[in-house]
């Protein structure tokens, strides 16, 4: 799918210390996972990275990749040993995956992580993928050759979108406060385009003629206030008139991070 991880390690240790006592805090093990139906486990392992008072660059961050550790899933019946890849579509670019066990809705999956001697666990249902009723373009500025897109769903459920531009994403990323909690009324949401780390051309809005591929996922309330906690980190205090002081929640017991399970559709449009 999606990531960008440091994002999540940065923000959940940078509210939990400062840079005058950063000698005094032990390294925590990171984890961020998620299964979608129809979709291998991916799991990210790192270390948390402790704010300095000294810049670090993108590059010093990969020494907090746990390339040796041990990661397995269990549906209940089998549990699966994963393999760690080096890639680009991912940042941090090293994951671990299998493709003997893909995500079913309805089942629910324990993950396990050991490395250099710390052990964290955490479970992931997969709720049931819900259809989109409407997507469509919406003009952004005056320009006349910006967009948004708006997407309309029904039902109970948590919404997460992500998107993926082709020609200029390797993967899915999230787009950030395109998420909603809806009842059994139509709900609109508007999607943006995803922000990555290591995209120096992040963006407000979509351009005309490109295409873009929408995948929407469904999931359970744990995860949606994990998205929602980070948009408000991301957001709120850019401004003058909020101050935030939390970490992100999460479902990892040992570790800090989420193992997620998602419901997922898959949807492209192309921009006028």
């Amino acid at each position: 799918m999606q990531k960008r991880f440091l994002i999540l390690s940065a923000a959940l240790v940078a509210f939990g210390c400062s840079a005058d006592n950063a000698d005094e805090v032990e390294p925590r093990l990171v984890v961020e996972a998620w299964i979608e139906s129809d979709g291998a486990p991916v799991v990210m392992v790192t270390t948390s990275v402790t704010p300095t008072r000294e810049p670090q660059t993108i590059s010093s961050l990969s020494d907090h990749v746990e390339r040796w550790a041990k990661v397995s899933v269990s549906d209940g019946e089998r549990e699966l040993f994963l393999t760690g890849y080096i890639t680009s579509r991912y940042f941090p670019p090293y994951y671990y995956t299998t493709g003997s066990m893909t995500g079913e809705a309805g089942k629910t999956y324990r993950l396990t992580v050991e490395s250099k001697g710390r052990r964290a666990t955490a479970y992931a249902t997969i709720p049931p993928p819900q259809d989109l009723i409407r997507l469509e373009p919406v003009p952004f500025g005056d320009e006349g050759d910006q967009f948004l897109i708006k997407a309309t769903v029904s039902g109970n459920g948590h919404f997460k979108f992500f998107t993926r531009i082709e020609g200029r994403d390797e993967s899915y990323v999230p787009s950030i406060t395109s998420l909603a909690e809806t009842d059994e009324s139509e709900t609109e949401i508007t999607i943006r385009p995803g922000s990555t780390l290591n995209h120096l051309d992040n963006r407000p809005s979509f351009k005309s003629g490109e295409t873009v591929f929408v995948k929407v996922c469904t999931m359970e309330d744990d995860i949606y206030q994990m998205w929602k906690t980070l948009d408000n980190l991301i957001y709120l205090d850019r401004t003058a008139f909020f101050t935030l002081d939390t970490n992100l929640p999460g479902n990892v017991d040992g570790a800090i991070g989420y193992f997620a399970g998602y419901g997922k559709r898959e949807y492209k449009i192309t921009l006028p």
